[in-house]
């Protein structure tokens, strides 16, 4: 699961501000591109919001490394991609497995004719 304001601040070079939740592991670098706090936890976001607003190069630090990443990412499709491999193996080998699947030019997934 990725969170799509995740990408956003990236893509815009944003400092991330979040909990760990919904994949946020997955998307950031704690420290280097986002600083975290506990869910339901208004003085953490507090705390860790007052010194950010305060320290504009620490932002920009933020913000550069976070941009960085986001263009480290995979498109949409090398990421469609990926799924698609992982969607044809698990038909290669579950319970029809003696279906023909083919990944169609378009992107789609069907059975063989």
């Amino acid at each position: 699961t990725c969170a799509l304001p995740i990408f956003e601040a990236e893509a815009f070079g944003l400092p991330i501000v979040s909990t760990a939740c919904l994949g946020v592991n997955e998307q950031v670098v704690w420290g280097a591109n986002a600083l975290r706090f506990a869910p339901s936890d208004a003085d953490g976001l507090a705390a860790v919001l007052g010194p950010l607003l305060d320290d504009a190069p620490r932002r920009r630090e933020l913000g550069c490394e976070s941009r960085a990443m986001f263009d480290e990412h995979l498109s949409d499709r090398e990421m469609l991609d990926r799924y698609a491999e992982v969607i044809l193996a698990a038909a290669r080998t579950g319970p029809r497995a003696n279906t023909a699947f083919v990944l169609a030019e378009s992107g789609s997934i069907r059975r063989a004719a």
